[in-house]
């Protein structure tokens, strides 16, 4: 029961941490596939606690970020976050719709993948987000 705790202590903080390095200026595509590897950890974050704060920050730095955006485990990732909670769908929309002036092409036809197979996989609430 001990180990169960502390799993839910130091699992979200990890992801938080891993998160936060791979979309710093010195992230690369290893930060990334070790978060892209951990996504099922996120459903231990409270969305709206304590660790949501730095979470969101970097979250919504991953759904601009090209190496989310343009390999398949960040799409994948970005994919499942979507499908989360209303509510941080809501803000990774707003997010994402806020650079797509900004993008490249083929960084915008990504969005489609990405929101598409994220609306395959949501249900109830979150797949109305979408």
């Amino acid at each position: 029961a001990a180990g169960a705790e502390a799993c839910v202590e130091v699992v979200p903080a990890t992801i938080v941490y891993l998160l936060t390095l791979s979309v710093s200026e010195h992230g690369k595509v290893g930060d990334m596939k070790r978060v892209a590897a951990m996504k099922k950890a996120l459903l231990l974050i409270e969305i709206g606690g304590e660790e949501f704060g730095s979470f969101q920050d970097a979250i919504l730095r991953a759904a601009t970020h090209p190496n989310y955006i343009l390999h398949k485990e960040g799409q994948s990732f970005l994919s499942f976050t979507l499908t989360l909670k209303p509510s941080l769908t809501k803000l990774l929309h707003r997010t994402i719709k806020s650079q797509l002036p900004r993008m490249r092409s083929s960084m915008v036809s990504q969005y489609g993948e990405i929101y598409c197979a994220a609306w395959k996989m949501a249900t109830g609430p979150s797949l109305l987000c979408i």
